[in-house]
């Protein structure tokens, strides 16, 4: 099997030190038991953040197994299947997954029929469709939406920390606030909002 059994035990095992996964052109091709393992062996995990599986030959049913999972990951928001044979059932499936903020499905074979499922995702915040066959009309659309998703979350954090700083009783809880807003915000910095790729 392409997956080695000890990192699936890891995955399993909620290994803290595993944060992101390297899969990509895994050979055999990733089979539907081999998605159905990965899928299992996710379920519960609270520290993988990014998992690659590019040019993994992996078809709609796997994904579809993987999509079902995502939402017991909610550690994992960065997901890259491009350039696989992924088309509009296995897309459908990721593009509902509310816990992903970064999705990359470069080169698969997505249309419009799918890709409209992205103008009601309220939490990705960025989306490769290139290779795909979705209208240029339709990933403006999906521009927008995505953009609007970032702002939005951006707003609920400022509040949640507002409302948080007000809660604080003494000045040692409020310099431990800043201390963590600080380390926060390093842990992002750099990071803007990308518009959908076409």
């Amino acid at each position: 099997m392409p997956i080695p059994q000890d990192i699936l035990d890891c995955l399993r095992a909620d290994d803290q030190t595993l944060t992101e996964l390297n899969f990509s052109r895994c050979y055999p091709d990733l089979t539907v038991a081999d998605m159905r393992s990965l899928a299992n062996a996710l379920r519960g995990n609270h520290y993988i953040t990014k998992l690659i599986l590019c040019e993994d030959g992996i078809e709609d049913e796997g994904i579809c197994i993987l999509a079902e999972a995502l939402p017991a990951v909610p550690s994992l928001i960065e997901l890259d299947v491009s350039v696989n044979n992924i088309g509009d059932t296995g897309a459908t499936a990721l593009f509902s997954v509310t816990t992903l903020k970064c999705l990359d499905v470069a080169a698969n074979s997505v249309t419009d029929r799918a890709a409209e499922q992205l103008l009601h995702n309220t939490t990705l915040y960025y989306v490769h469709l290139d290779g795909n066959s979705v209208s240029p009309a339709l990933v403006a659309q999906i521009d927008v939406q995505l953009e609007g998703n970032e702002q939005k979350e951006a707003t609920q954090l400022r509040e949640e920390f507002h409302r948080f700083i007000e809660s604080l009783s003494s000045p040692n809880e409020l310099e431990l606030a800043l201390s963590v807003a600080k380390e926060s915000i390093q842990a992002h910095a750099g990071k803007e909002a990308v518009p959908v790729m076409q």
